[in-house]
This record gives C-alpha cells, structure tokens and sequence, in this order.
C-alpha cells in the first residue's frame, strides 16, 4: 500500500526528503497507514494545526520540531517511530510530542515535553533530556536500557513513570554516569506518578546549597524525586552507582542512603554494605515522603552508625575556678565516702545502671554525671518519652565526660530516627540538654556545652556565664534536692541540715567536700528562681475535657504518643476572637452540632504557611494549645493504630478505619471491615471519627458516608491533603482538593 496523506492546511515542502534541507507541515494532516513506512531524510518541522496519524512506521533521519497549538501531535496513533539518523539528533519546539511506539537508533536529544503511550526501546544510544519532562504513560515500558543506552536527566529534567505495588525502574543517569533506580509502593492503594532526576553532586540542602563538606565520604549523585500519587506512601527504593562515582573517602562497607525533605536537612539510613560490584547498590524501606536521596558513609549525614561515640565536655558552676574545675572530692580532699558506684538509683533519676569502679580511675575527676540521649525532631520537643538510653560516666576537671575507664568516651549502641540532644544531669547542679541537634563525624559525636549561651536550650535561662566576659557556661548549681528548681526548699530541706558537715552530700554546692556558707552565698543565693529547661512530659492531663472561645466544650483522649480532641471542632472564631466563615450541612446550625463545622483550608490555617512538621506548628483556629495535624501527625496515628492489633479488622494493618470511626451516624454497608459494616464494632480507638460531609461549589454533599479531616500540610499551592473515612472503605487513606473545599477539621495537642 502506498503512503496515505491527507491535506487538511497547507504543506510547504522544501526539499525531497534530502538531508540538509526541512519539511514543513503549516496545517496539514498526515495520515500513515499499515503497515507502509514515511522516512523524513531532512528535519521535519510541525506547525499550527500540522498533525501526523501514525498506524504504520515512520523514520526520523534529522530533527523533529513540534511546534503545533495544541498538545495533540500524534495522539492516538498506534504506530512506530524510529530515530536512526547518522548524526545525533534532537526533538525541539513549543508543544507536546506523543509517541505509541518509539526506538531509539542514534542519540536523541530532547527539549520539549514528550509522552510515550506503549514502548520506548533504546537500542544503544542514550535519550538526553534538557529542562524537560519525559513521561511514560500508564501501561508503557522500556526496553534495552543499560550502561550505554539509558535517559539522562540533565538540568531540573525528570523521568515519569507510574509506581505501584511492583518495582519500576527508573534507567536514569547523569552525562558521565547510569545511575538507575527502582522503587515501589507497598501502600496498595497508593498508586500514582514518580518523577526522577538524577544529578552529580550532593548538596547541603539536597537539591539546593552549597556541595557538602563531606562530599568525598558520599557516592557523588543525588537522586531527585517528587511524586503525584493518590494514597498513602510506602516507599522502598534501590539506588545504583558504580565505583568511579565514589568520593574518595567512601566506604562503601559503612553506607546508607540519605534522605532530604525540601527545607529539611538530610535525614541518615543505618549503616550496612553495599550490595554487588559495578554497580553497587542499596535500598531504603519505608519511606513516606519523597524529596532528594544521596547515598554516603557514617562520617557523612547518610548513614548511622550503630556505635554512638559521645565526646561530650560540660561545666559545673560550683567547682568551677576560672579556667577548669576544682577536684577536691576526689583529689586533695579525697573524702572516703566519695561513691564509687554510680549515684543515680533514687528519685528523680531512678537509674538502674551498673557503672562503678574498685578505685577512681583518673586523678582529674570532679564528680559523676548522668548522660541521656534523645531522638526528636528539635530540642523543645525531646520530652523524657524520647529518650533512648542512659549511661552514668566520670566529669574531668577540663569538662570531659568520660567512661569507667577514665579515659574513653562514652560509647552508645543506639540508632537515632529524628535527630540526637544530649541530657546532662548532676546530683545539685540543674540538668541541661543540647540547644542543637549532635551531629556525627564517623561516629563521633561531639558536643561541648561550654561554649556559648545557645549550646544549651534555654540560652541564658538554661545555664550561665561562669566567668564575666570569659564564654565559659555551666550548669546552674543550688538545685539541692534534684527537683529542677533552684528555691527556698533547697536551702531549708538540704543545706540547713547538712550545715557544717563534711563528706558527699547535695548541700555541698561547690563540690568541696564542706556543707558551709559558700555554697548558700555563693551559689545558691545567685541562683534563686533558676529552672531547669529540659523538657519534661506534656503537661497536659489528656483525658480532660477543654473548651474553644465560643465555649464549645470537647472531650480529649490519648492515642499512642498523641492527644486529639474526640469531636470536630465547631468555633465560630479564631483564638483571638476573630469572626471566621463555619458551613453547618444544609446551612442547617443542628448539623454544627452534631458533626462540627465545614471550613476551607485557608480558614482552618488562620493565616498559617503549610507545614508538614511534628509538630505542625499550625495553631490555626484551634483552641490555645492546639493546632493542626500535619500530615506527618496523622501518619504518625495511622502507623500506631495498624500497629495495634486489638485495632485491626480482620487482622489487616490496613483495616483500621472502624477503629477510628464512631458508631453513630455512619450509612450502612455490607462490605467486610467497612466503617459501615456493623457500627457496633467500630471506635475501638475512642477517636469517634464522624461522616460531616463536605461544602464545595456552594453545595453539600455526602452527609452520613464521608468524614475528611484538614491537614496542614499543602499538596501545591492551590490544593492541600486531608484524611478520609468513608462508609465503604475499610483503609483511611488520605486526599488532595482545592483549598476552598469546605471540610471538618480536629485538632491535636501541642
């Protein structure tokens, strides 16, 4: 059969078919039939309205420039396309190209957006995408990807692709190196668009910054990923690379790969060995946000190690002398009874460790310590839950916090999943924590609480100026009986009786061995009023009923870690009294009361930029106290109620939304583990999760069988996620819309 065209415009044709010269389509429609064959010996140029229906095989010898008003040029055909050109060739212009069939026999560079609908074959020659999007749609595959044949992502270009249940590989790489990646989604439901970037160099922001100082301890690639997916994440991701793209301080041994959060730091992997020989690889498991992936050693911010090598130094006030500290309970004093087991065993430590000597291993020890370590997200949220291990140790003169050895330091076998604050506590000196998170160098991590007013969280508040003018800090002395506050009950329960004894006693604030006048005068005199600042539990009785300044009364409980409110909220005013928009169901106040109020997203916040922090920081128009969930926040419920199994339906970590939902007011549903499959079942979580509907476009809708909740955390800047329950639906999976979408919002406690 011969060629088919069909003139719907106008083709101007400057040559035939010879290769120096371009065809130009102006507006025409190009129909090729099967099984017949076009070959564009010269740059073929579309314009205006100019489209080619592809059935058979179409050869491209030169460029392809696709400059048509719309994003249709070869939609919907089923035919191949082949580049074998022999020189490297390009596909330019303004607008969309589509493939159904596509091989690739030379190299092909592209600077526009391209979508393949069926196959894209590489067939030894590399695809080089610049500052573009090339995205395989659902359905579609690669072929022959490999060392010599694979896509480049050069400039901010991603490769897309659909992600699900099963691994996907992404043949990425940079213009020296194939970097390729596979991921999956272990969420069943949550299936969607993963974009990959792969560029060399390791930045301190992760796609932004300066190249970090640690770059030589790094594989030098980063892995840039962002994702459009409906559903919860569960990523496990294999990361690939070859020795020639190793720093050349990088052990591979000791890697991890390293995960950054836009605005975050880098966030580390526990260590282990990389897998294979050019290339090498390793995979990271439960990931539930994207972002950019680097991949290092632990004497980077990429891995953990399991050993934590504390190099801690810290001041006491009482002994100290203007340069280093005093040692005269152990030194020329040398009192009888100092303790040479560890003196934390009773209130308020209650420390069951171990740690002693049959003689004091150092002549510079001041005294003992207790050394804690936490794992959160910052310092005013390392509450006691987050303290991961405790170890008594021995104070130098010079500061140093050393093991029962007297000369090692502290070695911890811990992994830290948020980021590490060290606790400092003394017998009568207020105890401190680190003002910064404890970062490692090859698993050392050093500290040195000494040097400046914000080493400790607090600033000024949290510990003092030794020495006017001299830098030197250390912790507050006076706190007689451990209870966090230097104050009258000190002086009167601890010093007064203790007065004029000689020996290890909590009087003895100057740590010279004699309870006297010095250590009132002198210490805890200046101190009165002083305060602890290491933060203790969440104040907050939750189980109590709170109010709103309407005066709408909810009831509270606890779930895992977190306090919710048990009903939606209902205000009608912000925290400061400021008139808001609240939607009742049918404009109908009942339904208020029953369901709580709609608001959009932009009311809800108060004002407040997207956050995706535990936690959120978005008080919102919840009451004092409160704010909005993140959308980490309620992950982190989901992740505690699936890990409960007296919260399971049918023993499936993802059946949890009965346990979450109410027993009232839910339509009814046959489906098993439904929310509304036999109501009595539900709410084994007390968290009474209501069907208030939603208001969109000046309607509302779906009052009785869907209950979403507002999050704090935005999608893009016009649309943001919430949670969903659903009647039919035994999962809680999680949403996007529009932020004038009217929603029920439930606030958490700070």
């Amino acid at each position: 059969m011969k060629n088919l065209i069909i003139l719907v415009g106008i083709i101007l044709v400057s040559c035939n078919f010879l290769k120096a010269q371009s065809l130009i389509n102006g507006g025409a429609k190009i129909v090729n039939e099967a099984p017949s064959a076009i070959v564009f010996g010269g740059n073929y140029i579309n314009e205006d309205i100019g489209d080619i229906v592809n059935e058979g095989t179409i050869v491209f010898k030169a460029d392809l420039t696709n400059n048509a008003a719309t994003a249709n040029f070869m939609y919907g055909s089923t035919g191949l396309v082949k580049f074998n050109g022999a020189a490297p060739q390009h596909i330019f212009g303004s607008s969309t190209v589509n493939f159904y069939d596509i091989w690739v026999e030379s190299p092909l560079q592209v600077h526009t957006y391209v979508s393949v609908w069926n196959n894209l074959t590489l067939s030894n020659y590399n695809v080089s995408l610049n500052d573009v999007l090339f995205q395989m749609q659902s359905g579609s595959s690669i072929t022959g990807a490999n060392s010599l044949a694979h896509i480049k992502t050069l400039g901010w270009s991603k490769l897309l692709q659909i992600v699900g249940v099963s691994d996907k590989e992404f043949p990425v790489g940079t213009m020296s190196s194939y970097a390729p990646l596979t991921i999956r989604n272990d969420d069943f439901y949550g299936v969607g668009y993963i974009g990959v970037n792969v560029f060399p160099d390791v930045l301190e922001q992760g796609t932004s910054g300066a190249t970090i100082s640690d770059i030589d301890h790094c594989v030098n690639l980063t892995w840039d990923i962002d994702e459009q997916i409906i559903g919860d994440l569960d990523l496990v991701m294999t990361v690939n690379w070859n020795s020639s793209d190793e720093g050349s301080l990088f052990d591979r041994t000791r890697a991890g790969i390293g995960h950054c959060e836009p605005g975050f730091s880098w966030v580390a992997q526990m260590e282990s060995p990389a897998i294979g020989s050019d290339p090498y690889s390793l995979t990271r498991s439960g990931l539930t946000s994207v972002g950019a992936f680097a991949v290092g050693d632990s004497c980077s911010p990429m891995a953990n190690t399991f050993i934590l090598n504390m190099d801690i130094k810290a001041f006491l006030e009482g002994p100290f002398n203007g340069t280093d500290m005093n040692t005269n309970l152990t030194g020329s004093t040398n009192l009888t009874n100092f303790p040479l087991s560890q003196p934390f065993n009773v209130p308020p430590w209650n420390y069951a460790g171990t740690e002693g000597v049959t003689s004091l291993p150092n002549g510079d020890i001041v005294d003992w310590v207790l050394v804690e370590l936490r794992d959160a997200t910052e310092a005013s949220q390392a509450y006691s839950s987050t303290i991961v291990d405790r170890q008594a140790a021995f104070l130098l003169k010079d500061g140093s916090i050393i093991g029962m050895d007297g000369i090692s330091n502290l070695a911890f076998s811990n992994s830290i999943s948020e980021k590490l604050f060290v606790v400092i506590w003394h017998r009568n000196h207020l105890g401190i924590i680190s003002g910064n998170p404890v970062n490692g160098n090859c698993g050392v991590y050093s500290y040195n609480f000494t040097t400046g007013v914000d080493m400790v969280y607090g600033g000024a508040d949290g510990h003092k100026e030794l020495l006017a003018g001299s830098n030197k800090w250390g912790m507050i002395g006076g706190d007689g009986n451990a209870d966090g506050v230097v104050s009258s009950e000190d002086k009167t329960w601890v010093w007064e009786p203790q007065a004029g004894m000689e020996g290890y006693l909590g009087g003895d604030f100057n740590l010279d061995g004699q309870v006297n006048n010095p250590d009132k005068n002198d210490i805890w005199y200046k101190n009165i009023g002083s305060e602890a600042k290491v933060p203790a539990e969440i104040p907050f009785p939750c189980g109590e009923q709170i109010s709103d300044i309407d005066g709408n009364i909810y009831n509270t409980l606890q779930i895992g870690t977190q306090c919710w409110m048990k009903e939606n909220l209902k205000t009608t005013k912000d925290a400061d009294g400021n008139a808001i928009t609240r939607y009742c169901y049918n404009n109908d106040p009942s339904n208020c009361n029953v369901y709580g109020g709609l608001y959009t997203w932009t009311t809800a916040m108060n004002g407040a930029a997207s956050s995706n922090n535990v936690p959120s920081g978005v008080r919102g128009i919840c009451p004092d106290g409160w704010h909005l969930p993140s959308d980490a926040e309620w992950t982190a419920l989901t992740n505690y109620v699936s890990s409960q199994s007296g919260y399971l339906c049918d023993a499936n970590t993802s059946y949890i939304a009965k346990a979450l939902a109410a027993q009232t007011n839910w339509q009814t549903n046959s489906n098993t583990c439904a929310v509304g499959n036999n109501l009595t079942l539900n709410n084994a979580t007390g968290f009474s999760g209501l069907p208030g509907g939603y208001f969109a476009y000046g309607i509302f809708y779906r009052v009785g069988d869907q209950g979403d909740l507002w999050l704090s955390t935005e999608f893009s800047p016009d649309y943001a996620w919430f949670s969903v329950l659903f009647f039919e639906y035994p999962e809680v999976p999680r949403s996007f819309n529009t932020k004038g979408m009217g929603t029920s919002v439930r606030c958490l406690r700070d």
